[in-house]
């Protein structure tokens, strides 16, 4: 304890300060309820608030200590078994394994296992899936074939020099089909002389087995088939 004023050393028994006659402030030791929080009265063993008991730190760790040291070991003692435990053979199944099993094991594994059998059954139906479409495609593509620009059933009597249904002279048509080829004759075989674009007005003299016999703008004439043109 020093003195406040001062600084001089103070002896707990000087009411005074014994260098510059300042009075001494003792600091009082503080205990607080550990229950309410209530400042506890000097030398009193119980709250005034919550009547709790109150035991100073002192007391609390002697009688802690000697609660430790004084207590029973209470913890019972190992018993002997009065007998043995019995011991048995432990039962033998090695006779009632079935080796078929494991034959059958052994065979999957080298066959791949039933992953393998699993791959194996999804590549065969992804390859008939693709050869079904490839099928249906070729199917369709066949049956939507495009139309032949002149026909062939009637090329031996044309080129025979048959002809039938003669138009009178003067008479136009009008193609209405793009890139209608005018062949040389009146048949598939004829040569390509030239291209009837779609909306051309042609002037055509006959009519052989289908095909029309038209002049042309150079003086010459040529030959278109029927299903390409109309009659105006």
């Amino acid at each position: 304890m020093i003195c406040r004023n001062c600084g001089e050393p103070l002896q707990d028994t000087d009411d005074f300060c014994p260098k510059c006659g300042q009075p001494a402030i003792k600091e009082v030791e503080v205990k607080i309820c550990p229950n309410c929080g209530a400042v506890l009265r000097t030398g009193s063993d119980f709250c005034h608030k919550c009547g709790i008991k109150v035991v100073s730190e002192a007391a609390s760790r002697s009688r802690a200590q000697e609660t430790f040291e004084d207590r029973s070991d209470e913890r019972r003692p190992m018993r002997r078994p009065d007998r043995p435990a019995r011991y048995e053979e432990p039962e033998d199944f090695e006779d009632e394994y079935d080796d078929d099993l494991d034959d059958e094991y052994e065979d999957d594994e080298e066959d791949g296992g039933i992953f393998g059998k699993i791959i194996i059954a999804l590549l065969g139906i992804v390859i008939a899936v693709v050869v079904l479409i490839l099928g249906f495609i070729l199917f369709f593509k066949g049956d939507h074939a495009e139309p032949q620009e002149e026909p062939t059933a009637t090329e031996q009597s044309v080129e025979t020099g048959d002809s039938k249904d003669a138009a009178p002279a003067g008479k136009t048509i009008t193609v209405n089909g793009s890139g209608v080829n005018i062949r040389s004759k009146a048949s598939k075989s004829g040569e390509k002389v030239g291209t009837a674009q779609a909306g051309t007005v042609y002037t055509y003299t006959d009519i052989e087995n289908g095909w029309y016999k038209i002049e042309l703008p150079d003086g010459g004439v040529g030959y278109v088939y029927g299903d390409y043109v109309t009659e105006n």
